[in-house]
């Protein structure tokens, strides 16, 4: 009977026994996997291409890109939506000198008196002088303004090919105003010897002599900057400064010219609203607001080469 306790009590605690192996040794698993995990985990922390890491920094990446590309849509339109604008109102003002000099002023020219050939008179001369100072130092000089990027360090072809066509254009206008104070002066008229006094009389002809002086050396000094690269600080500083005195210059000489004729062909009846007269005011604040906008973007634009 004792024998038979002490075989059962030796076989209980002998169960016992094995109990406490299993459980340190499953306790004993559970800390190494816990090991293996943490060992893992660092690794992955460790190493940038893991995949938790590299999944969290393309996320930020995404993200960052679709905010980016967000931003950058919504500048684009912004700037697509003054540009229209801004040519709409450049475009609006060439359409009115051109239907004043239509309807008004004889157009630009007539045929002669057989239909074979085509004539200009002084008048129609005169549109030309208008129509061609307007698109050359007004609207064309404004469009070759905004094309100065931000950051370049020369001048870029484009804008020196517009600025170049608006430079030509302008030549052009004044070389007719000169050709139309000619035409019918002969050569031992007393008059014929007396060039100042008749083209360098009115606050007109000083104000745009002034406007051509400042943008034929903004020209220089563009196709100087464009060709020799090595004097763009010069050039660029130069250049900054005279193509803001000449957009300024030029829409005053555009302004009082405009209303020095209005004074002139409407005397009395000015004053008095006529149909020609209210399209010439509406064709100066057009000109006005064209070349307030230019000034604003060259003069936000002033650093972008500094």
């Amino acid at each position: 009977m004792a024998y038979a306790l002490q075989t059962v009590g030796s076989t209980t605690s002998s169960v016992k026994d094995d109990s406490e192996v299993l459980e340190l040794e499953d306790a004993s698993n559970s800390v190494a996997e816990h090991i293996i995990g943490n060992s893992a985990a660092v690794k992955d922390l460790g190493n940038p291409t893991a995949n938790g890491t590299a999944k969290s920094t393309q996320q930020a990446q995404n993200y960052d890109k679709s905010n980016g590309g967000d931003n950058e849509e919504g500048v684009i339109s912004i700037s697509l939506l003054l540009w229209t604008f801004f040519q709409a109102i450049g475009l609006a003002f060439v359409a009115a000198i051109v239907c004043i000099s239509v309807i008004y002023k004889e157009g630009y020219f007539s045929e002669s008196g057989n239909g074979n050939s085509v004539v200009i008179s002084k008048t129609q001369i005169r549109n030309w002088h208008f129509t061609l100072g307007t698109v050359g130092f007004i609207y064309l000089y404004g469009n070759s303004m905004l094309m100065i990027k931000k950051g370049k360090k020369n001048a870029t072809l484009p804008f020196i090919l517009v600025n170049t066509f608006a430079f030509l254009v302008s030549v052009l206008s004044v070389f007719i105003a000169v050709v139309r104070k000619e035409m019918g002066k002969s050569s031992d008229s007393p008059d014929s010897k007396s060039v100042l006094s008749d083209h360098l009389f009115s606050l007109h002809s000083w104000i745009g002599a002034t406007a051509m002086l400042f943008f034929t050396l903004q020209w220089l000094t563009a196709v100087i900057t464009f060709a020799m690269p090595r004097f763009h600080r010069i050039g660029l500083l130069l250049g900054k400064q005279f193509s803001l005195y000449t957009i300024v210059i030029a829409t005053l000489a555009s302004l009082i010219g405009v209303n020095e004729h209005a004074i002139c062909k409407l005397n009395t009846e000015y004053k008095k609203y006529p149909s020609e007269g209210l399209a010439l005011n509406s064709f100066g604040i057009l000109v006005l607001i064209f070349s307030l906008l230019t000034i604003y973007a060259m003069v936000r634009k002033r650093n972008y080469n500094d």
